[in-house]
Parts: structure tokens; C-alpha cells; sequence
């Protein structure tokens, strides 16, 4: 668990883990972490001051089942460009699987999300249930707050990632997870295994998730869901609290609705992987593929170096993988003539949850979700959680 400047939450959150690993076996690495020059910077010193606050907080409960990984007093913070909680979280997973079994589950977790007590217990079960699984990628869920701008920032940027999830599905990518640092788990075997996480200043969680598909299947499915906070936050470089932020200052162009059509080319350029095996052909994404390897055809390499068939297809996957499909997705809005977030919406409703069109007449007489009422975005985000839930419990392992 990487903390910074969470004594907000912390005295809140500790208590439910610890409640919820009762009966469990378990040590907790807590990394406590700022920039070492956090503690001069007028502008920082807050963070600093609100760290050392968390660290007396921990050390006082004197439980030897937490482990407290000093990275903000003085002398201690990061130094230079090595820092955030990219960097937070390696040192915490590093140092928690260091003397662990390969057989023992290791666990994401961040100091402003809430589990159930069941959390624990259910994650074990889930591990026996799908012994052949690397790792856990898990349902989430933003409670909302009663602060107006916070809800309705958190439900537009929850939207686009369930929209996001939801075309995926479609496509049957092997990237069709929502990649949350604080839902992620995965056997200290799986760690080990791919050199474990990568110590990004922000999105590490989307890469470990990344680099763990590439390296074997993953649950997508659990009856118990993570709840992070809804509060606009900076402590991060991107993610949920800065997307709040930019939205709520009317940017949202960093996280659009994509047209459905450009997970259709996906979709279609899967189904032609069998055939590119045997002979070229063209495609949208071949054409991107090209473009972003200096004008080489790597499907050729990939076809040199396959065995079969099952290769070639799995050699397509690991390249066109969860980043390059977003960059593919970037590139193709931007070749389209700009179209309406409310229009690419309504079109995919009716498309594909007609249902939902018919219980949310609302979505039809509005011009942008900016004047959707709070409960109209709250009723569509729960519609398509929904959806997103069966398509999990159909598949979960992916």
C-alpha cells in the first residue's frame, strides 16, 4: 500500500483491511512516500507534514503484522526524477514478496479505497478457483460523495472507462480489464515471473496488468468490488483524481468516448489474424502497425518466428497490445471529422443495450452530458456496470 499525505483516510481505511484479513495470514508492506525536497517546498510541505502525521499513526499501533517502509522523513524521500507512486508501490511489492512463497497471493491495495470484510477471503478463493490464473484485475465501483462537482466528475470519468471496457468486450480483446493499483492482486510466483512492476511515476497499474496478460490468463470476475475515493487529487500524474480535476475544469478531451466503429476495425482485424498467418492482406491496424514500427511489417517477423498458427495469433496479441490498441484508438478519432460525445453515445446505446435506451429516455433529450443531471449519469454508469458484470461472470478468466 503506497501512502501519501492520506491521513484523511488512513485511520479509516487500515481498520477495514485489518478487519478483513482476520483469520488470514498476512503481513502489510505500507510505503510512506514523498520527494525529499517536499519537506522545504512551502508548496509541499503540507504533504510532508501530513506523511510524518501517518508515519506516528502506524508506528503507534505497534502491530508487527504492518511493516513500515520510511520514504518521507527527513533524509529518507525520494531523490530526483526516482518518485511517485509508481515507485511507492515496487518498493512495497518488492519488499513484501522478498521472503514470501511463490504460492502466496500478493495484493494491490491503495490507502483511500474501501474493501469489504470478505475482500480477503474471497481473493483466496478466487486463487484456488483458477490455480492456472497470474494474476487478478477487479471490479470497482466510485461511491459517490454528496459533493456535486465530485460526483459528477467522478461518474463522467467512470463512464469512459466502462464505455472503454465495454467495446473491449466486444472485440474479445486479451486486454479487456480496467487497471486499478488499488484492485490488483496475483500469486508472488506471477511477480517474480515478469520482473515484477514497473516503477512508472504513474500508471504502473495498467503496465503490471499489461505485462501479467502477456504472460498468462487473468480473473476479470469477483462477487466483491473495490470502492476508491471520488475527490479531486493530485497525487498522481494521471489516473482518477487529475482526470477529475481536468474535467471539472470542462476538459474531458483526454478521455473521449471513442466511436464504436474504430472497436469494430479490432474486432475485424482479430478475426483476420488467421489468414495473415498464410498471406498478406490489409487492414486499419496493419496500416498503424506499419506506421509505428519506422514502415516495417512486423506481422512478418511474427510469422518467421511462429510455430503454428496459435503462435502467430498470441505474437499478434503481445504486440498489438492494451497500449497500443488505446494509441490505434487515439489515432483513428483523430483521422474522423469530430463528432458529438451525446451522438456516439446514443448510437451505441441503441446499437447494443437498446434496454438501456428504453429505461433511460433522458439520454435522448440532451445535447452533452455536461447538462445530464447527477442521477441520469449515476442510473447510466449503474446500467453499465451491470452489462460489464455479465460479461465478467460469463468469462473470468481471460
Amino acid at each position: 500500500m503506497p501512502v501519501m499525505g492520506e491521513m484523511d483516510f488512513l485511520p479509516e481505511i487500515l481498520p477495514s483491511v485489518l478487519k478483513a484479513a482476520e483469520g488470514i495470514d498476512f503481513e502489510l508492506f505500507i510505503c510512506v512516500n514523498q520527494p525529499e525536497d517536499y519537506r522545504t517546498d512551502e508548496n509541499k510541505k503540507p504533504i510532508y507534514k501530513d506523511n510524518q502525521s501517518c508515519l506516528e499513526y502506524l508506528q503507534a499501533l505497534a502491530d508487527q503484522r504492518i511493516h513500515i517502509l520510511d520514504y518521507s522523513s527527513a533524509g529518507k524521500g525520494w531523490q530526483g526524477k526516482k518518485h511517485g507512486v509508481g515507485h511507492a508501490r515496487r518498493v512495497a511489492m518488492d519488499a513484501a514478496v522478498a521472503n514470501a512463497d511463490a504460492d502466496d497471493l500478493l495484493v494491490s491495495m491503495d490507502a483511500d479505497t474501501l474493501i469489504s470484510g470478505n475482500y480477503f477471503h474471497n481473493l483466496l478463493c478466487l486463487q484456488k478457483q483458477y490455480p492456472d490464473a497470474v494474476g487478478m484485475a477487479l471490479p470497482y465501483y466510485h461511491p459517490l460523495t454528496g459533493n456535486k462537482a465530485e460526483d459528477r466528475a467522478v461518474l463522467r470519468y467512470e463512464l469512459y472507462m466502462r464505455f472503454y471496457s465495454l467495446n473491449l468486450w466486444r472485440t474479445e480483446s486479451p486486454y479487456r480489464f480496467t487497471a486499478l493499483g488499488s484492485a490488483m492482486a496475483c500469486p508472488v510466483k506471477s511477480y517474480r515471473k515478469i520482473g515484477g512492476i514497473t516503477p512508472k511515476m504513474s500508471g504502473e497499474d495498467f503496465y503490471f496488468l499489461q505485462k501479467l496478460r502477456k504472460s498468462g490468463p487473468i480473473v476479470v470476475y469477483s462477487p466483491e468490488k473495490v470502492y476508491p475515493a471520488s475527490r479531486f487529487s493530485a497525487r498522481v500524474f494521471f489516473g482518477t483524481g487529475p482526470a477529475m480535476i481536468k474535467g471539472n475544469s470542462g476538459d474531458w478531451s483526454s478521455y473521449p468516448f471513442y466511436d464504436p466503429r474504430f472497436f469494430d476495425e479490432i474486432q475485424t482485424f482479430y478475426g483476420l489474424l488467421p489468414k495473415l498467418y498464410r498471406d498478406d492482406c490489409e487492414h486499419q491496424v496493419l496500416d498503424f502497425l506499419k506506421e509505428s514500427n519506422k514502415g516495417r511489417a512486423i506481422w512478418c517477423d511474427w510469422r518467421a518466428n511462429a510455430a503454428s498458427e496459435q503462435a502467430f495469433i498470441k505474437a499478434a496479441h503481445t504486440a498489438f497490445d492494451g497500449l497500443r490498441i488505446l494509441q490505434y484508438l487515439r489515432r483513428r478519432k483523430d483521422q474522423q471529422p469530430e463528432t458529438t460525445e451525446m451522438l456516439t453515445i446514443r448510437s451505441w446505446v441503441v446499437k447494443f443495450y437498446p434496454h438501456i435506451g428504453q429505461a433511460l429516455p433522458e439520454l435522448f433529450f440532451i445535447d452533452a452530458l455536461e447538462n445530464a443531471d447527477t442521477a441520469l449519469l449515476n442510473a447510466l454508469r449503474d446500467a453499465l456496470v451491470l452489462e460489464e458484470e455479465k460479461l465478467q461472470k460469463e468469462c473470468p478468466l481471460i
